[in-house]
């Protein structure tokens, strides 16, 4: 006899719908706030940072769903805040979008090859294309971590 199998969510809790948290890391206060407003009005939630002189112990806690990076940053270069993202468990594929003034065509090259980010972008930022970039990126892997929420039983 054929067994009857269903389908059913493992945790309700863990298959809702969060917000997805975008980390935005520029140190220029205006590409942070234009970041900010069109994030939120897209559902997500921004985590606001102006340089990437993190302690170790903060780092380890902070999650997020994509960032969106600067190279030309105060402290730390970007290429090694992304290697230090790259590091962690939870920023291993977490896409990653550059927005840099730089035209070092090596350090280009690093995003690529060293921290296999999902695009570069020059400055002034082409919002519209980041943005639906960042939204069809964040649904796919929602599509594809959500399928993975369903046992059977």
């Amino acid at each position: 006899m054929a067994e009857n199998k269903t389908f059913k969510p493992v945790s309700a809790e863990n298959c809702e719908p969060k917000p997805k948290r975008v980390l935005v890391l520029d140190d220029d206060p205006i590409i942070r706030e234009i970041a900010k407003l069109n994030l939120e009005e897209l559902g997500y939630q921004p985590i606001l940072m102006d340089d990437g002189l993190i302690e170790e112990r903060f780092f380890a806690r902070l999650r997020f769903d994509a960032a969106i990076i600067d190279l030309g940053l105060p402290g730390i270069n970007g290429v090694d805040f992304m290697k230090r993202i790259r590091a962690t468990s939870h920023g291993r594929n977490i896409p990653i979008f550059v927005v840099t003034s730089s035209t070092d065509s090596g350090q280009i090259r690093a995003c690529y090859n060293d921290c296999n980010v999902s695009f570069v972008l020059t400055k002034p930022v082409d919002w519209k294309f980041l943005l639906q970039s960042l939204k069809e990126t964040l649904s796919a892997s929602f599509s594809q971590s959500h399928a993975t929420c369903y046992a059977g039983g």
